[in-house]
Formats: structure tokens, sequence, C-alpha cells
């Protein structure tokens, strides 16, 4: 665009009176653009320097982390292995029942991940191997023997090694000396009384399953002597040496253990030398070593460090992950952000000119929209369904709307009104009082009003404050409060007939628990009637009948019959095979009955325990765990028997007896068990199993009833002892609700677990044996005393 000099000075001299006028003009869109290009050039330039700066940064950031992380955890390993040392120095003969207690405080799977064992290694001449060996077969290792067997001058036998399971046991009676690698550890460790990294290693505990490499970690024990070790290196030899402790790593699990899964952008691998071979790779992060990969990564770095006399070479170099971590497109975005903006900026100033003239015709519009707006305020003002009033500072009424003129009966004349008028006893400046004391500027309160007539009423007010055109004014909402009082009065009257009804309600609660816990046994008493009445029909009565009718009809010659007839010769043999059948079918009767009389008897005592915690609460006494467990089997003995279910029992020892109430823990047990065998059943399962266990804990008896049945889905666990929630298409969610009342009574506890679906579930109760415990128990009958 060409402009002649007088017509460009003359817009410059304007522009300079008013430098926003200069907007206006379609040369300035283009200057600002070209001004505005060059600048998202320099910036983009910037941000490619500031992200290649700031990923170098990262790179070795993640590098150090990851050697600060793997020299930390290994100082770490190493003074498990001088606590082990001087568990050894302080005791004059360590056993394998120390040593384990020691490991497992260690908590090594928890706190010191990758440790595949700690042990302990000792010295054995050649002339003392026969002995070694028949003293630990003497301690029940009857295979023991030291490994390789081969001859030699030297051996060192591994004799405790924790955890001692099935992968640790290999390694049991192993002569590490006799590996080069390990020897030349074991000897920079005696010689110099220090800990010492081994090379590179396949540990004995591998199988042909899941390789991985390995190392050792080597700390001496010398025979006690006034000799600090290490103060004179050259003098500590192989006679001096008392054990060896050491640590076994897999490589792959104590990497694992020591980075963070989530820091996938930096891939490393681990060297068994300061060199990088092929064949001395003992980790690779991502099992793909990178002499194979193709292409060079963007950053890379080596590290040589020195692990207790042992070069590791740490190489590392940088993953995808880093880059979108560190804003990669950060650059582009910026120079599509900048190129976008300077865009939109040239088309906002060359528009500057148009919006102008629009401008002043959206202002009209505007003024036309306020006007409505302020008309439409107006009647919402007026026809709000709640009093509104305005009053200015002086306390006289400046609007009302028509609820506030027929509640308080005010004049439709516009006068000069004090509120003051409308009140009984406050005075309307001790309300504004308290309004500039109110937080946020809102005061509610209740006061005595009175309308025009003088009539008085109940007033619920909702004081506030605003300004407008420089003048400050209240804002009063009102409710006539006079239904409200009648409709609580009201309310009042109902709630009494409520708490009448909940005494009612309470009564059939306490009906449906003894119902359910009764029904429990029944079910239990209708199998087992079941079972003596098959029993009783399969009994050899009517064989036995049979011989008899054979006897009467030769009864003047019997003894003949029996010396010379072959009927007759039978006749003793099958009468003894028949006694022996009545004997034993008698035997599983009796057997039956007891049980039956035994749930008859489990009724009556639920029955009267739930007389007597109406009268005089739960009837304390010393009780049996493992009894209770076995009552509980028994109510349930015939259910399962009827469906094949195995239960198996797991008691603990030395289990104390307890106060407790014995009718509400057996009504818990034995609808555990029958949930937990209907669960198996609705699960169809091929092997049902329900496991039950009992033992001391934390001051409680805890029963756990586990079954391999149906389960819980997850989002309905939460939801398994509410009132009225059942999964059975029968059921009506008492049980389980009645005994996780009834566990709460005791001062106990009844929680489940499940995995999910198909997976079965695992109930758990625990009973309080404490003082404490008795106390809650306690307590729980008073409370029930005062209820009923």
């Amino acid at each position: 665009m060409n402009l002649e000099p007088t017509k460009f000075w003359n817009l410059a001299s304007r522009c300079l009176r008013n430098p926003v006028r200069l907007l206006e003009h379609s040369v300035a869109a283009w200057a600002i653009l070209f001004v505005s290009l060059f600048l998202t050039f320099g910036a983009w330039m910037i941000s490619n320097r500031l992200y290649e700066r700031r990923t170098n940064d990262r790179f070795d950031f993640r590098v150090s982390r990851v050697v600060e992380s793997i020299e930390e955890r290994l100082l770490e390993y190493e003074q498990v292995l001088r606590g082990g040392v001087g568990l050894i120095s302080a005791s004059e003969n360590v056993t394998r029942t120390e040593w384990r207690n020691y490991v497992e405080n260690c908590q090594l799977t928890r706190y010191f991940p990758g440790i595949q064992g700690m042990g302990v290694s000792v010295p054995v001449n050649a002339d003392e191997k026969t002995s070694h060996e028949n003293a630990i077969r003497a301690e029940g290792f009857e295979n023991y023997q030291i490994r390789p067997s081969h001859e030699r001058d030297f051996y060192t036998s591994i004799i405790f090694l924790e955890p001692f399971d099935w992968r640790n046991q290999r390694a049991f009676g192993y002569d590490m000396y006799s590996d080069q690698t390990r020897r030349q550890a074991m000897d920079r460790a005696i010689s110099s009384g220090e800990p010492a990294m081994s090379g590179m290693v396949t540990l004995v505990q591998e199988t042909e399953t899941d390789v991985q490499r390995g190392c050792l970690f080597y700390l001496p024990v010398f025979e006690k002597s006034d000799k600090p070790i290490g103060t004179d290196q050259s003098s500590n030899t192989r006679e001096d040496l008392n054990c060896l402790v050491y640590a076994a790593f897999r490589a792959d699990d104590l990497m694992a253990g020591i980075l963070d899964e989530k820091d996938d952008d930096v891939k490393f691998e681990i060297y068994d030398s300061c060199n990088i071979e092929r064949d001395r790779l003992l980790f690779d992060s991502d099992g793909i070593c990178h002499l194979d990969a193709k292409g060079q990564p963007d950053y890379s770095s080596k590290i040589c460090l020195n692990i207790r006399g042992r070069d590791w070479l740490l190489f590392f170099e940088s993953r995808p992950g880093l880059f979108e971590s560190s804003g990669k497109n950060q650059s582009s975005f910026v120079a599509f952000g900048g190129l976008t903006v300077d865009f939109l900026l040239f088309l906002v100033i060359a528009a500057i000119g148009q919006q102008k003239r629009k401008a002043v015709e959206i202002a009209s519009a505007m003024t036309k929209d306020v006007r409505a707006r302020e008309e439409l305020i107006s009647e919402i003002f007026n026809n709000a369904s709640e009093a509104i009033v305005t009053i200015d500072e002086s306390g006289y009424i400046d609007m009302a709307n028509r609820v506030a003129q027929a509640m308080f009966g005010l004049p439709s004349a516009a006068q000069k009104i004090r509120f003051d008028d409308y009140l009984e006893e406050q005075s309307w400046s001790s309300l504004v009082d308290k309004l500039q004391l109110a937080p946020d500027n809102q005061y509610k309160c209740t006061v005595d009003a009175k309308r025009g007539n003088s009539e008085s009423f109940v007033c619920r007010l909702n004081l506030g404050t605003f300004v407008a055109n420089n003048s400050r004014y209240h804002i009063l909402v009102a409710q006539d409060e006079t239904n409200r009082i009648e409709s609580d009065r009201k309310m009042s009257e109902i709630n009494d007939e409520l708490i009448k009804a909940t005494g009612k309600a309470a009564k059939v609660e306490l009906a449906n628990g003894v119902l359910h816990n009764v029904g429990n046994i029944v079910n239990s008493i209708n199998v087992s009637t079941g079972a003596i009445k098959k029993q009783v029909e399969r009994m050899s009565v009517s064989k036995l009948d049979r011989v008899c009718q054979l006897i009467s009809s030769h009864e003047n010659s019997f003894v003949d019959f029996v010396r010379d007839d072959e009927r007759g010769k039978k006749i003793p043999n099958y009468l003894q095979k028949v006694n022996e059948a009545l004997v034993n079918e008698k035997s599983k009767v009796d057997e039956e009955l007891q049980d039956l009389v035994k749930n008859v008897q489990h009724i009556k005592e639920v029955i009267t325990s739930q007389q007597s915690d109406a009268k005089s609460g739960a009837a304390m006494q010393l009780l049996s765990p493992c009894e209770l467990l076995d009552d509980a089997v028994t109510a349930n003995k015939a259910t399962l028997a009827n469906h094949d279910v195995e239960i198996t029992k797991q008691i603990a020892e030395e289990l104390p007896a307890f106060y407790s109430d014995k009718n509400k823990i057996l009504q818990i047990l034995v609808n555990l068990i029958k949930n937990a065998n209907e669960a198996l059943v609705e699960n169809q399962s091929a092997n049902p199993l329900i496991q039950t266990i009992v033992r001391h804990e934390n001051d409680h008896i805890v029963f756990e009833v586990a079954d391999n049945g149906i389960g819980i889905s997850p989002d309905k666990i939460d939801q398994i002892f509410q009132h009225g929630f059942t999964s059975k298409l029968t059921g009506h969610g008492f049980g389980l609700h009645s005994s996780a009342e009834a566990a709460s009574d005791l001062g106990g506890e009844l929680s489940v677990s499940s995995q999910g679906l198909g997976t079965g579930a695992t109930f758990k109760l625990a009973i309080p044996t404490s003082e404490q415990g008795l106390s809650s128990l306690t307590e729980n009958t008073s409370s029930e005393k005062v209820q009923a």
C-alpha cells in the first residue's frame, strides 16, 4: 500500500497524539505481523535449545539416581550381613533355630528384595570332613554331605541357609570354595577382613526354568581374639577363619527390588568387568543387549563402580519415554502456537476499524438489553414467593415486594416508613450491629414481628448488605414461621408414635434372630433324622428273621440239622456276621442320635440364651475354643456329609480358655459353616472343601472359615453384612447381619475377604480374651439391659 509523504506525516502525527488510532490503519496489521513472525522464530530456536538441555539433564539425573540406588541398597544388604556376623560373634554357638529367627526377623522379601538367601559357610579341613558330615547328619539331615565330593585339602560347606525352602535346599552342603570365581571372593574377604563381592556365577539354587545370573556377598567371621578385624589385613588366614556369612543374589530380582518400574525412559545394563563384554553381562533391564540393537541412542553413558573389590560397568542409554516426558514436541508447539497467534493478531488488528463501527451498534443493543433485564429483575422481585425488603442506612423501607407488603401489612402508597415499626422486642439498629459482626455480611435470626394491624407472628430473617449508587442498603428476606411451628408440633406427635413402633420392631428382630439360629440347627436335625431313618431301614433285621424261620422249621432236630445239613452248618457263622453288622449299625445310629441330642440341646440353649438376654444380659462362661469349633462342626456334620463336603480343622497350640457368651459364638460359627456349604453347593465345586482355623492373636481368639465356593463379587462385599441383603434365591438377608451384630455385642468383629466370583471366601471372627475385651462385652450387655 503506497502513501504520499504528506498523508503519511499527517497519519503519524495523529497516531502520536492518540496511539490507539494506529491500530485502526491496515499498515499497522502488516507491520505487527512481520515483527511477531520474527519473535516466533526466535522463541522456536530458544525452545529447541532448552529442550535439548533439559533432556540431557533428565538423562543425567536418571543415571545418577540408578547408581545411587544400587550403592545404597548394597550398603543396606551389607548391614544385614554385619548383623549376622554380630549374632555369631556374640554367641558361643549359634543354633540353626537362632539363625532362622534372625533371617525371618530381617524380612528379606519385604525389605531386601533380591536376596535369594542368607547363609553361613564353615571351613572344614580334609581330616575333619567325616566327623563334620556325621555331626550334621545327627541333626536330622540323613543325606547331608559336602558337595562336590572329590578329595581336596580344604573344604567349605553351607550349613545354614534361610529361608530353607526347596530352592535353597539345593545349596545345602555345597562347597563354594571349590568354584574358582567364588573362591577368589572368599579369599579376598578372608585376607582383608572386609566384605567381598564375587564375580558373576550361576547359583546352585537355579533350576531349568527362569535361570538368572547371580553373585554372592561374603563377610568373614574369625576366631575370637584380642586383635580387631582388619587392623592387620595381611595376617588373616584360613586358619583364623571361623565361618563366612554370605548372601546370594539373583541379578534380575535384585534390580527389580532397587528400581522403580515406572522409570522406563532409561535402559541400562550391568557388566561384571570394566569392559563391555557380552559374556560378562550380569543384568539387562529390557532383556535385549544394546550390542544387538540397530541404530544409536540419542544419549548414552558408562560408569564403572567398585562394589567391594569387584568392578561393575553400568551402561545407560535413553529410551523414547525420556523424550515424551520431557516435552519432545515443545518447540513444535511453540512454532505452531506462535504462528497461530501471529495470524490471529493480524486478523484482529486488521478488523479493528470494522469492529469499531460494530461496537457502536452492539453498545446500543446492550443498552436495550440492560433495560429489558431491569424490567425482568423488577418482575422477579415483585413476584418472588418470599418476602423481600430493602432498607436504607437510616432504617427506612426503600422497596418491598408484594409478598412483603402482605406479610407485614405495608401500605401500597410510597411513603417513608421505619422498619422498627414492625418489630416488637428487638430494634432494627441491634440487628444491623449483629449483621456487621457476622461473617460474609450474612446474618440469620428469628424475631417476633407484627403486621400493620398489630397482629404478632414469629418471623425468620436473612439479612445482607449491598451497595447501589454509592449508597449502602440492607436486603432482608423474611419467612412467616407460623405454619412451620405448627408443622413441628405435629411432627413431634408423629415421632412419639414412631418410637412406640420402633419398640415393636425390635421385638420382631429379636424373634427373627431366634428363628434364624434355631433354623440352622433344625436343618442339621432333619438331616440327622433322615440318616437315622435310612440306617434303620438298612439294618440286618430282615436277614435275621429269615434265619429264625429256618431254625423254627427244624426245631425238633436242630442239633442234627446244624451238624449234618449244609444250610445248618452255615447258621453259626451267619449269626456271627449278622451280630457284627447289627453292632456296627447300632454304633452309627448311636452316633447320629448323640449329634441329634447335642443339636436339640443347642436349640434349647439358644432359646434359653435369648430369654436370658431379654432379662439380664449375656451368660458369661469359661469357654474352650477347640470345643466351640467341634460343636459348630457337629451341628453341620450331617449336611456336609450329604453334599460330600470335606471339612478340615487347624487348631493352634496352647489356646487359652476365655470368658464369653457360648451361645452367641456357636450361632455365628454354625451360620458361617452353613453358608460355606451352601456356597460350595451353588458353585458345584469338584473338590468341595471347608477349612476352619483357630488361633490366638493380639488378645483375641480368631476363628476362620474358608471355602472354595462361589465367592463374593467386589461390588457386593461391602453389603454382605447389611440387613436384608442376600445373594441367595431363597435367602432373607438376616443370617450374616445377625452374626455381625452378635460379634459386635461380644466386643469382637466379624469380617470377610474374597478375591471375586469363583475364588471362594474367608470369614474371620475375632473374640477378645483380654480384660479390655471382657469390659467391652459387659458394656454391650449393660446396653442391652437398658434397651430391654
